[in-house]
């Protein structure tokens, strides 16, 4: 199958697969004549006719933007290791706030209240997913009008989600109801297939789904498509 520029329809032989990704189309090559069944008898020598459109299946390329090459190198995460001082500092927080307050003059939920955003910067940053998904009641609650970082991780629902697009809340965003936006956060070695929404959150050579109750590995980078729509970019096990 042949490789064209999605823009200049010049042919690609190889495809840069690290700047870009493919998808299937079809391109137009031109007519071909067709006769109408009966007419040459009648109308000859070339009987009745139409111009035909012929189209060629292939792939086109798409280059990725500055915004989609910059939504795949997210800035690198806190490191795990500062996990200890920040919990060192939650301590020293509640030292404090013993010293100044007075454990005895205040109620245990405001003593929570107090130390919940210092304990969810805490864990939010430190723990992988595995840790993570033992403590989801840790980690911040979606709101609306939360300004959201790509890979912050929230609870929605009981539920972990990861964001895979950095972006402000709104009413009707919530994690459930935006894949393009947020992925739940697990450990299975096969996930279901979520349709991508673009390069920021297509999937990978390696990356595995089940998909209609099978499982597939992606076979090239980029891949917006399911098992389904290209099977070409995926191998069934």
């Amino acid at each position: 199958m042949n490789t064209y520029d999605e823009i200049t329809h010049e042919p690609i032989e190889t495809p840069d697969l690290s700047a870009g990704y493919t998808y299937p189309g079809q391109r137009y090559v031109g007519t071909e004549r067709v006769i109408l069944r009966g007419t040459v008898e009648l109308y000859p020598p070339d009987g009745l006719g139409y111009d035909k459109s012929v189209y060629e299946d292939c792939l086109y390329y798409h280059t990725y933007t500055e915004d989609e090459l910059a939504a795949q190198h997210p800035p690198d995460e806190p490191n795990p290791s500062d996990v200890e001082k920040r919990l060192t500092a939650v301590e020293d927080e509640l030292q404090t706030t013993k010293i100044l307050l007075g454990v005895e003059r205040m109620t245990l939920v405001e003593l929570a209240r107090q130390l919940r955003p210092i304990i969810e910067q805490a864990v939010s940053a430190a723990l992988d997913d595995a840790t993570a998904l033992q403590s989801v009641p840790l980690f911040p609650t979606w709101a609306i009008g939360l300004e959201v970082a790509k890979d912050a991780r929230y609870q929605y629902g009981g539920t972990l989600y990861r964001c895979v697009q950095a972006h402000t809340t709104q009413d009707g965003w919530e994690p459930d109801k935006t894949p393009a936006l947020w992925v739940v956060v697990s450990l299975e070695e096969w996930p279901d297939f979520v349709q991508p929404t673009g390069a920021h959150d297509a999937y990978n050579t390696g990356d595995k789904v089940t998909f209609n109750g099978a499982h597939y590995i992606c076979t090239m980078d980029g891949c917006t498509w399911s098992p389904e729509a290209y099977p070409a970019a995926w191998q069934k096990q």
